[in-house]
Order: C-alpha cells, then sequence, then structure tokens
C-alpha cells in the first residue's frame, strides 16, 4: 500500500498519519490470501492531538475479468484494497482522552475463515488475568464471512455497579450489539452500491462497443475488457496476459511506425494523450480501422511510466463513410471541371471551393485568383446587396436550390449576364455544408433582347407619325366628300381606314409592349367602382361587337365593389378580352360579361369574367396562348384580325395590378376567359 485517499465524506481524514505495522501488513496478506476482508489494529495521529487506536477493515478488490479461485491467482489478479476506519468511542459512546483504567468494557473481534481465529484487542484496556463477570457475544455476517464480536466487562466497571443489578450490563451489550450490526449493514450496502455502479459501468463501456485495456509496464502484464479481447481475437485469458504482445502481432505493418512514435512520445511524458488510428487484423482475417485513447496513470519517482490505461475503438464503418465522401467529392469535383457549363462549390461563409474553366472565362479571373476567394467580395457585380441577400435568405431558410439573375462587369469592362441556379449539396460525415453554383451566359440573349426593344420603339415611333397623318386625310375625304366620289372609290377609302385604325392598333401594342419588357409602363391607380368601369368597357366595344353580330351582356352584383385600380389599364384589359370573344362567337350569339366578389381565408378578391360560346381554345394550343405574336394555325381564324399581343398585354397589365388571368374553355361549347385582383375586406 503506497497511498491513502479518503473517501466523499472524510475529508477530515486528511493530515493524519497511518503508521503501518506489521499487524497491518499481515491483516493484509491474509484479505487477499483469503480473498475475505480482514481487521487490524492502527494507530492515527494529527497536529495537536494524541494517538488514537482505532479498527481498520481491509476489503481485497481484483479484477473482474481474472480467476481468483487460489491465492496464487489472487495475487495475479489483485488490484488494491479498499479499506474503512472505525473509531471505537463512536460504537461505544466513550471518551477515548480518558485514562484506561475508566474504561467500562474491553472488546475483542475475531475474524473467523476456517484458519487460526484473527484475535487483536482495541483501544480499551483488557486484562487477560481478570475473569470478567459480564460477556456479550454477537455474530455477523458481512463481506462474504462470518464475524463474531465479543465484550466483556473489567475491574473497573464491576466495582463501580457492584451495587446494580447485571442485567443493566446485558441490556447496554445488546444495545451495543445493535449499533455494531448497524455499522456491519451498512458496510454491506456499501459494498454493494460499488459492486452494482461497477457492474453498471461495464455494461456502458460493453454497449457503446469499447474495449478497455490497462497495462502493468513493470510487469509486462494487464487486464483487458470482454469486447477488446473480441476485438482483438482471443479468448478471455485464465492468466493475465500482454495486451500489447497481442495488439503487435496482428497490427498492420505500414501503420506500426506511426503508432509507435505516438506511443513513444507518450510513454517520454512528451504528450500527455495518445490518439492514433491504425488498422488491426480481425479474427476473419479483414483488417479493420481502430482508434486507441490511453495515457499513463501512474510513474515511479524517476518518471518512469508504470501503468497505461486506455480505450480501443472499431472506427471502420465511420472511416468507410468518410472515404465514400471523400470519392464523391473527387466525382463532383471532376464533373464539374469538365462541365461546359459555368460551375463552381461555394462553402458557408460563399468562399469559392472549386471553379472550372468555364466560370472562370465567364468572370474573367483564372483559377488560382478565385479558390479562396468570396463570392460575395467579387468586383463590379450589379445589384450585389440583392444577390447577397438572396444568398443569405438561401443558407437560412429550407429551400433546396434558388435561382437569380447576374449582371457582372468582367476586369476588361464587358458586360456579362447570367442565371444563377444554387443548390444544396448533401455534406457527408464531418463535412461542412456546400452550395453548388451553376451560371448560363444570358449574354447574348440580352443583347438580342435590348436590340430587338430598341427596333421596335424605333419602328413604333417611325410609323405612329404617318398613320396618324394617313387616319387623318382619309377620315377628312369620308367627311367631307363621300356623297361626292363613286361607290368604288368610297369604297376603297373605308378600307383604307380600317388598314389604317389596325396598324395604329399594332404599333400601340408593340409599344405597350416595349414598355412592360422594359419596365418603364407605370400605372396610374385611384379608388374607382370596378362596376362603373366596366359598363364604361362595354360601351366603348359595343360597336366592335356589332360588326359581327353579337351582343354583351353585363351582370353586376348589388352592392358597388370599390377597388385601387387604373381605370385606363382596366378597360384595356377589358377590350381585349370582349374583342376575342366577339371574334370568335358565333353570329347573334350573346357574351355574359359578370363581376364577382371572392374570398379565400382571409383574403378578398374580385372576379371578372367574359363568356363565349364560340368555337373554343385547341388543346395544343392552350400552353402557348399567353406568349407574344400567339393565334390558332387553323383556318376558322385565319378571318379573324389581331396581332396576338393583346392577351400578353392584358396579363402584364393584371399581374401589375398584383392579380392573376387564366381561362376555361370546352370546344364548341363556352370559353371563359377571367382575372382577378385583391380588394379590401370591407369592399
Amino acid at each position: 500500500m503506497q497511498h491513502f485517499e479518503p473517501m466523499p465524506g472524510g475529508e477530515a481524514l486528511r493530515g493524519l498519519t497511518l503508521h503501518l505495522d506489521k499487524e497491518v501488513e499481515a491483516a493484509a496478506k491474509m484479505a487477499y490470501d483469503t480473498g475475505q476482508a480482514t481487521i487490524a489494529p492502527v494507530t492515527l495521529s494529527a497536529p495537536g492531538h494524541r494517538p488514537v487506536r482505532q479498527i481498520m477493515l481491509l476489503q481485497p478488490a481484483f479484477h473482474h475479468n481474472l480467476p481468483d479461485d487460489t491465492p496464487e491467482l489472487r495475487r495475479r489478479a489483485l488490484i488494491g484494497w479498499a479499506f474503512l476506519l472505525v473509531a471505537p468511542e463512536r460504537i461505544f459512546g466513550q471518551d477515548v482522552e480518558k485514562e484506561a483504567e475508566g474504561a467500562s468494557l474491553a472488546s475483542v473481534a475475531y475474524g473467523q475463515t476456517g484458519r487460526a481465529p484473527n484475535r487483536f484487542e482495541t483501544v480499551f484496556v483488557h486484562d487477560d488475568r481478570h475473569e470478567a463477570r459480564f460477556h456479550v457475544t454477537e455474530f455477523a455476517d458481512a463481506f462474504k464471512r462470518v464475524w463474531r464480536f465479543a465484550w466483556q466487562s473489567t475491574p473497573w466497571f464491576e466495582t463501580a455497579i457492584a451495587d446494580r443489578t447485571a442485567a443493566l450490563v446485558l441490556y447496554g451489550g445488546f444495545l451495543l450489539t445493535a449499533l455494531t450490526t448497524g455499522l456491519i449493514q451498512a458496510l454491506t450496502d456499501r459494498e454493494k452500491k460499488v459492486r452494482e455502479a461497477e457492474r453498471r459501468w461495464l455494461l456502458a463501456m460493453e454497449g457503446s462497443q469499447i474495449g478497455v485495456f490497462d497495462v502493468d509496464l513493470a510487469h509486462r502484464k494487464g487486464v483487458t475488457s470482454e469486447f477488446w479481447n473480441q476485438m482483438i481475437g482471443v479468448d478471455s485469458p485464465e492468466a493475465a496476459l500482454d495486451p500489447e504482445a497481442e495488439w503487435r502481432a496482428r497490427i498492420h505493418p505500414d501503420d506500426r511506425p506511426g503508432f509507435e512514435a505516438a506511443q513513444a512520445d507518450l510513454l517520454a511524458g512528451r504528450s500527455a494523450l495518445l490518439q492514433h488510428e491504425y488498422r488491426l487484423r480481425a479474427p476473419n482475417g479483414i483488417w479493420h480501422w481502430m482508434r486507441d485513447s490511453a495515457h499513463v496513470v501512474d510513474r515511479d519517482e524517476d518518471g518512469r511510466p508504470l501503468r497505461l490505461l486506455g480505450t480501443m475503438t472499431d472506427v471502420t464503418p465511420l472511416k468507410e463513410a468518410f472515404e465514400l465522401a471523400e470519392e464523391r467529392e473527387r466525382e463532383l469535383s471532376s464533373l464539374i471541371e469538365n462541365a461546359p457549363v459555368a460551375m463552381s462549390v461555394l462553402g458557408r461563409d460563399s468562399t469559392f471551393l472549386i471553379v472550372n474553366d468555364a466560370f472562370c472565362a465567364f468572370v474573367g479571373h483564372p483559377k488560382e485568383a478565385l479558390v479562396g476567394f468570396k463570392a460575395r467580395e467579387l468586383p463590379n457585380i450589379r445589384d450585389i446587396h440583392d444577390f447577397d441577400a438572396s444568398l443569405r435568405a438561401f443558407w437560412t431558410g429550407g429551400d433546396q436550390s434558388f435561382t437569380s439573375e447576374l449582371h457582372y462587369v468582367r476586369p476588361d469592362g464587358a458586360e456579362v449576364f447570367g442565371i444563377v441556379t444554387a443548390s444544396r449539396l448533401q455534406p457527408g460525415p464531418g463535412q461542412a455544408p456546400k452550395i453548388i453554383f451553376q451560371v448560363v451566359d444570358i449574354t447574348e440573349r440580352k443583347r438580342l433582347e435590348r436590340l430587338k426593344g430598341d427596333f421596335v420603339a424605333t419602328v413604333s415611333h417611325e410609323l405612329r407619325t404617318p398613320l396618324t397623318s394617313i387616319s387623318g386625310s382619309i377620315a377628312l375625304i369620308l367627311g367631307t366628300m363621300s356623297d361626292q366620289m363613286p361607290d368604288k372609290a368610297r369604297h376603297m377609302l373605308d378600307i383604307a381606314q380600317n388598314n389604317a385604325k389596325r396598324l395604329g392598333s399594332l404599333v400601340n401594342d408593340l409599344l405597350d409592349m416595349q414598355k412592360l419588357a422594359s419596365g418603364n409602363i407605370t400605372l396610374e391607380t385611384v379608388q374607382a367602382d370596378v362596376g362603373t368601369v366596366m359598363k364604361e368597357a362595354v360601351s366603348e366595344t359595343d360597336a366592335y361587337a356589332k360588326r359581327f353580330g353579337v351582343r354583351f351582356e353585363l351582370s353586376l352584383p348589388e352592392a358597388p365593389l370599390a377597388a385601387e385600380i387604373d381605370p385606363n389599364r382596366f378597360k384595356q384589359v377589358m377590350a381585349n378580352l370582349m374583342s376575342n370573344a366577339a371574334k370568335f362567337s358565333p353570329e347573334g350569339g350573346q357574351i355574359e360579361i359578370t363581376l364577382e366578389r371572392e374570398a379565400e381565408g382571409k383574403r378578398r378578391y374580385a372576379r371578372v369574367s367574359v363568356t363565349d360560346h364560340g368555337r373554343g381554345i385547341p388543346s395544343e394550343f392552350r400552353s402557348r396562348i399567353f406568349r407574344p405574336f400567339s393565334q390558332a394555325a387553323s383556318s376558322s381564324t385565319r378571318d379573324r384580325e389581331g396581332t396576338g399581343l393583346g392577351l400578353v398585354i392584358s396579363k402584364e397589365i393584371v399581374e401589375k395590378m398584383g392579380g392573376t388571368i387564366g381561362f376555361d374553355s370546352e370546344p364548341n361549347v363556352q370559353t371563359t376567359f377571367w382575372f382577378r385582383f385583391p380588394i379590401a375586406a370591407a369592399a
């Protein structure tokens, strides 16, 4: 025994000196020879106090994985002793500061082990020559053996109570017996709790699939847990084995030098903890990846290591997962490098991790300058705040991808445009999240759209002035000279006037499209009665309907319905829908125009519907009906005038008012075009 440390609750023992004598040594040897607890007297001394005799109870502790059937096996399996100091004055209620001759009882404790009794006197004086008048003897079963406790009266006690009955002593003896039995029971309960805690600890270690080893470096022997034995491929040993020798026989030769270097640093004290991964041959011959964590728990006075304690964990599944993730990352990098589309991989802080040649060409920077650089710090990104906000929202939100338009100026001054699509990359084990960027270069498309817009604007403005003059001149001639010209000439002027109006309508539509595409169109919204605006639109389009022999039927709600709308643009949408319905309705037909209120949860909407009973919309044309210049390619529609822009313009106007537009069509039965827009809840 080299070191004593009090358990919690015994802090008062700190500073006391244990004078170990031959009796304690003999009791300790008897404990591990017999495998049972034993007792011995011990003297305690503390500064400022006289030496005190107490009882030391010694309980041997053996390793759970090693046999302890014989004294020789018990010596090998011995871990140490748990000891308990018992103060006699706490048991017998006497003051140890009194002189010995004032003691009332002497006590003798025997441990029955099948050998000669282990007998000693306590602090209280006992005279072997005196035959005591009073005796009390009790037996207690604890620590795997039977204890016999005997109390006998001293001459001083017998003289002091000569005038009293002996029964008093007996009752006192029984009381002492009860106290002693309670003490033994408390010690037994503590032993059970210690064993239960050890059992739970071992179960936890086994359940977590961790092997434990404890190596006596001085004698090259050690003890190991059951799971360590399973991983290493050895049976539970009958005697202590050398864990290091068993381990060395199975480690991969390529991994041994690195491990031995780390172990040398640990044993020499250059590192406090060993953590190393290596390959170990399993019992089935397959190499498994292991991770060892160990530290030296005991050294001698010269610093030489005496005891090594550690754990071994099979990390093969984790290693395979890492290798799979690395392989996937290599495949992804190869795919990105060879992709014809500009692609890059960004980290959580928008740092470029991977970029391909196409991406470098798009931004005008070499690969070396981009990797490790943050995307948000690229110079000359137009609308960088919007792009950065979209990126942050993507990281914090739950979406798996997002699309944004990028406007960028290269270092050479060239403007480029791209459609950026960002998607999350599912991280592998231990990896940080990433996103992959794909950039579709739309610079050429933007250039063509700009040219088209400029062309449309130029042509429209160049046509509008002469068309206004032509239309005005024809109207003046027909208004002042129609009665004086031949019928054929008047007929030709009527045709010219109609064609001029159609051309003027086309020019107006083209100008509206150009404004909508460039975002230059604005709505002048006011609070207006929707029903009143619809009446005006029907009245203004009524003449057009009569040309096709159809009539409008307007249905409005009884209560007025007010909304924030642009009346002129609203009537433009109505005119487009009603003129289309008139053109494709049979002669003599009726077109129903309705205004209704709708509700979705707490939101309120106004719905406008225009229904005709014509030939309907072919199924193959429905997906293109809101595209510019789209018209159904049918012989039944070729005689109907139109530019194919009215529905496109109507859709843009409705959406700018915060609404939606759509249609429902059943061929040769009826077709309904509708649009709706939000209104106030009280409207």
